[in-house]
This record gives structure tokens, C-alpha cells and sequence, in this order.
């Protein structure tokens, strides 16, 4: 082997252009079938709730993560019980309506995505930025499992007025 240099070759200093957008599109999707799951911007995903409440948006993040603020509308669906064949096999989801993704950043999201798309799933959206980006765009959220609404509480009897307690003695005032 020893010391071979490889032959130089010319090059320019000027820097290439990168555009991370620009890949060749596969077989498939040049034939107008999406092979991949495809990003969503978090006004377009606010316009088609507007249009249509009843999408398939789906949080993967865990229920607490979920209870903290999620997106109006938005069912919970922690990734690692996530099972997209199934929930498309028993018609949780229609393989025809498009399936939203969200988490608190995109990551969580986008392996779900690749689940939804390895099940056959063709029309699976990934919100760009996820959850922390719906919020920095001040967009509309839900606090606690109800919408921050609490389930009524009974009210308890106090302590000093149950009949098992005696009242506590009245203070004489000081003159």
C-alpha cells in the first residue's frame, strides 16, 4: 500500500449552495404517492382545525406532558403504546383522513410518524416545532385533562361544624 497521494484535482473555494429541501423524490413519489411523512406548520395545522375540529390529532407525549397544555381538540396517544396498525385496523383512524403528530418538539413525532407510515398510513403530518412552537405562537391551549375545567368536588362537612366536634369557644374581647 505505502504512500499513495491521490492526484489533485481542481476545485473552487466558492461555497456550494445547500438547499436541505432539494432530494431526489423516490420512485413512488414522483408518481404522486407520498413514501414519507411530511412537516406542518403550526398556522396551517390552527387553519385546518378551524375548518374541520373533528381532524385526527394525535399528542404523543406523556399523559402528564399532556395534562400540563396540549392543542384544543388534541387526543392523547403516549408514543410507547402508540400502535398505528391497530388504531387503523379497528377504524380509530380512517386510512382516508390525514393523521396529525404532535409532541413537545417534533422528535417524539416524527417516530410516530414513521410507525403511521410503515402501517401503510399515507397522509401523516408532523407539526413543525411541535407543542413549545403552538406556543411561542400564542396559539389557543388546553390546561389539565379537562381543558383545565376541575370534576366538582363533594363538599366535606368542617371539621368544627360536624356534630362529632365541639365548637370552639368564642374569644372574649378585651376592653
Amino acid at each position: 500500500m505505502g504512500n499513495q497521494s491521490c492526484p489533485s484535482m481542481p476545485f473552487s473555494r466558492a461555497p456550494i449552495p445547500f438547499n436541505p429541501f432539494a432530494v431526489r423524490p423516490l420512485p413512488a413519489e414522483s408518481a404522486g404517492v407520498p413514501t414519507t411523512f411530511r412537516l406542518i406548520s403550526t398556522q396551517k395545522l390552527r387553519s385546518l382545525i378551524a375548518d374541520d375540529p373533528e381532524i385526527a390529532l394525535l399528542d404523543v407525549r406523556t399523559p402528564d406532558e399532556f395534562e400540563e397544555a396540549h392543542i384544543p381538540g388534541a387526543r392523547s396517544v403516549p408514543l410507547g403504546g402508540l400502535d398505528p396498525a391497530s388504531l387503523l385496523a379497528n377504524e380509530t383512524l380512517s386510512r382516508s383522513r390525514p393523521v396529525f403528530l404532535v409532541c413537545k418538539t417534533e422528535n417524539r413525532s416524527r417516530i410516530a410518524a414513521e410507525k403511521f407510515v410503515a402501517a401503510g398510513h399515507l397522509r401523516t403530518f408532523v407539526v413543525s416545532g411541535g407543542t413549545l412552537a403552538w406556543i411561542e405562537a400564542s396559539l389557543p391551549v388546553v390546561r389539565g385533562p379537562l381543558g383545565g375545567a376541575r370534576p366538582a368536588r363533594e363538599r366535606r362537612p368542617s371539621r368544627s361544624n360536624s356534630p362529632e366536634s365541639p365548637k370552639p369557644p368564642l374569644l372574649a374581647r378585651a376592653s
